[in-house]
């Protein structure tokens, strides 16, 4: 096992995930982005373009635009421009609520499609409006993405959150979304302790409708990440740090400008100020890691 810095001394992150705004169409039950007092927050084109100009002189592999709702943004189509004339990988991070026929034919232009994800925590709007709202509008917005691609294979991923309103429809909610897409992405819940499963759920989701939720992965040949059924492992943060890389592959910058070491852990490792700033950030993450004797999660 690994325990020492030079054992993952990475020159920069593989993935930088960049918050452009805290304003948001939703105000999900578990999102930890969630701030009556930064809801105006956001990060101005000049400064995103000072940032992944930075990324791609670090060699990061890819920039991951979210927020907030990142569409909300004025500048979001100049922002995705940016990233792919930068030859940067690209991925996006949205409810789909503000995708209009139009918007999705200009980010079938930039060719972004099949690197978005968009979230759903049900198939019908009873069980999706549990956690969120706008079913309709989010599935309206996600059907005008697919409506752009020629199969399900450029469509955009679907990303669930598994929680207690929906675990036990998880196996509907996947063979609803199979129609449209072959990639989905199953998340448990974290730090949410009005969502999270009981221990007897996260038992009866794992011996009752995971292994459904596989079979249908398998028949379907669809990708993407389950949760793995052992010891409801899948459901709980990393007790070891080692089992996680956030800070050292992956950062985040908030719409403050705060750098952190992923999307859930809010320990800042410095602000951007100018470039020069997120290089500093990584070259703190590496040494705050390699003093943790646990994950970021339980420090």
């Amino acid at each position: 096992m690994l325990h020492n810095f030079e054992a993952v001394n990475f020159q920069a992150p593989l993935h930088l995930d960049i918050e452009i705004t805290h304003k948001c169409t939703l105000n999900c039950k578990y999102c930890f982005n969630q701030s009556s007092s930064l809801e105006s927050a956001e990060i101005s084109l000049e400064i995103f373009n000072e940032i992944v100009e930075e990324a791609k002189k670090m060699s990061i592999f890819e920039i991951c635009i979210s927020g907030g709702e990142p569409f909300i943004h004025k500048d979001i189509m100049k922002m995705i421009s940016k990233i792919k004339n930068l030859g940067l990988g690209i991925s996006i991070v949205t409810n789909a609520t503000l995708i209009t026929k139009k918007k999705a034919s200009q980010l079938s232009a930039l060719d972004v499609i099949s690197n978005m994800q968009v979230s759903f925590d049900g198939h019908n709007q009873k069980i999706h409006e549990k956690t969120r709202r706008d079913f309709n509008k989010s599935l309206k917005g996600f059907l005008n993405l697919c409506d752009q691609v020629q199969d399900r294979h450029r469509a955009p991923s679907v990303g669930i959150v598994i929680s207690k309103y929906n675990y036990m429809q998880i196996p509907n909610i996947v063979n609803f979304f199979k129609n449209y897409t072959d990639r989905l992405n199953l998340m448990a819940v974290q730090k949410c302790n009005e969502l999270e499963l009981s221990t007897n759920q996260k038992r009866e989701f794992e011996t009752k409708y995971l292994p459904i939720v596989k079979d249908i992965f398998q028949q379907e040949k669809l990708r993407g990440r389950i949760i793995e059924d052992k010891d409801t492992s899948g459901f709980e943060m990393s007790r070891t740090h080692i089992d996680c890389l956030a800070g050292i592959i992956f950062l985040v910058i908030s719409p403050e400008l705060d750098i952190y070491p992923c999307d859930i852990v809010r320990k800042s490792l410095g602000k951007w100020e100018h470039q020069g700033s997120l290089k500093k950030a990584h070259e703190n993450a590496k040494v705050c890691w390699s003093n943790l004797n646990c994950s970021w999660c339980q420090n």
